[in-house]
């Protein structure tokens, strides 16, 4: 009798919950990526366009660093924090084979990622912005 009990809890905790938080994570490293793609493309996009527009660097290349290295650790500690959620359980199962980056990922980064690098532009080239803002 308690084989079968211990075969039976080690089943539950083994399938239930790994699985769970299988596919949290799987979703959680997911949003990750894409978070941490869009902003690395809106900056890399501001530093190559930006000298062509006679703009100073927005950040110096040591403060990018610092940048991304910020935005990975508070995103990893906010993603990895994640609860599991019962909606995961009623998708189907992820294939081994499947990319971590879908198509949809791509197209969220690149809008994204050119959306937010053409706000910054806009702020930092249109002078009634700059002057509303910027001056004191």
């Amino acid at each position: 009798m308690q084989v079968r009990f211990n075969f039976l809890l080690s089943f539950l905790v083994k399938y239930l919950f790994f699985s769970r938080y299988g596919r949290t994570i799987y979703k959680s490293i997911q949003k990750f990526i894409t978070f941490q793609s869009t902003v690395n493309l809106a900056s890399g996009i501001l530093t190559l366009v930006g000298p062509f527009l006679h703009l100073d660097f927005a950040l110096t290349l040591v403060q990018l660093l610092w940048v991304n290295l910020v935005m990975d650790t508070l995103a990893a500690l906010a993603f990895g924090g994640e609860p599991a959620l019962e909606r995961t359980m009623t998708e189907r199962p992820i294939p081994r084979t499947a990319h971590i980056v879908t198509p949809l990922m791509w197209t969220a980064i690149i809008w994204n990622g050119l959306c937010v690098a053409l706000l910054c532009l806009v702020f930092l080239t249109y002078d009634p912005v700059q002057h509303h803002l910027f001056s004191r």
